[in-house]
């Protein structure tokens, strides 16, 4: 994915008599991320266990590498800071939020069309027109506010939103007829109403990113850490950011594979059961058990058995346009 030259540029090492460079510390860490998630203090075991050349070391850096090293990574990607810019959703708990909602009630905002093209699910369906506003006032910590408005989208809200209270009224329907007519075992009130919260919760949706995010407690299991500062920290926090990145490319990638391959499904579950939408953390478990073994003779290597790849393993590396020579 080219992650490993944009550490390069972004964090170069002046100087050269530095024994690790920065962008291999930071890449260190952040394959370390997606595969072994273990502490700071433990990642020279964790390279041991692996080819040097799979975390882009040579056999030198792997037997040197130290924790103060990956400190220093740390701090010159803290430093580094190239005036990044960001996008994120603003919560309706925000204060703008609810400032925005009382001023459109008798204002009409200068909208701006960006984005205006054809309809993407329905043919002959209404044109998918996105339109912007950047709001006079920024946010309380200094960032520019940008309001997008979208009729197809406000349409498709509308509609999900209905189904989903017509959804809820009928489930609140049958549980009354239950207390009602039924002989229920629950006749406590309490209990009763956690029932009815419980399906109301149900219906309630969380924004799509939140369930990339969630990764980091799930998946990628974050855990608080105790570091030299707090710059560290943040770009710590940053890597895992990159982390979850790489693994939505890489689902989508093979995704985009499978579907043009006609592919529906893969064995990528244990017991070989299939997935039609396969995670990040099923492939690189896929390829966990590989093994590459060295013979050596009298402390000079002879021979190398490189790692024998199974048929499904070919056929993702195949999906993903990745060479079976990286194995080797």
């Amino acid at each position: 994915m080219g992650v490993a030259g944009l550490l390069e540029c972004f964090v170069p090492t002046p100087d050269r008599r530095t024994r690790l460079p920065y962008h291999v510390g930071l890449g260190i860490l952040l394959r370390s991320i997606l595969t072994e998630r273990e502490p700071l203090y433990r990642l020279g075991e964790v390279v041991e266990t692996f080819a040097p050349e799979g975390f882009g070391l040579t056999e030198e850096q792997a037997h040197g590498l130290a924790d103060d090293a990956m400190g220093r990574a740390l701090d010159h990607l803290f430093d580094e800071d190239r005036g990044s810019r960001f996008v994120t959703v603003m919560p309706r708990s925000r204060l703008e939020d609810n400032e925005l909602r009382a001023w459109i009630q008798d204002h009409e905002p200068e909208w701006e069309r960006v984005w205006d093209r054809e309809n993407p699910r329905r043919k002959g369906g209404p044109r998918d027109r996105w339109f912007v506003w950047k709001h006079h006032l920024p946010s309380r910590e200094g960032w520019p506010v940008i309001w997008v408005f979208s009729h197809l989208l406000r349409h498709k809200q509308g509609q999900s939103r209905r189904e989903r209270i017509a959804r809820a009224v009928q489930e609140l329907s049958d549980l009354a007829h239950h207390h009602l007519y039924g002989r229920p075992r629950n006749r406590a009130r309490t209990e009763v109403w956690n029932q009815v919260t419980s399906i109301l919760e149900a219906h309630k949706r969380q924004p799509v990113i939140e369930s990339r995010f969630k990764q980091t407690k799930t998946v990628h299991e974050i855990a608080p850490v105790l570091l030299k500062n707090e710059g560290r920290i943040e770009a710590l926090f940053f890597l895992y950011f990159v982390a979850l990145l790489v693994s939505a490319l890489l689902e989508r990638d093979l995704h985009r594979a499978m579907a043009r391959e006609e592919i529906g499904e893969l064995p990528l579950y244990p017991e070989e059961r299939k997935t039609p939408r396969p995670t990040a953390e099923q492939v690189l478990r896929l390829f966990s058990p590989a093994q590459r073994h060295r013979l050596y003779r009298e402390g000079k290597e002879v021979e190398v058995f490189s790692p024998t790849l199974t048929d499904l393993q070919t056929q993702v590396l195949t999906l993903l346009g990745v060479p079976q020579s990286v194995y080797r």
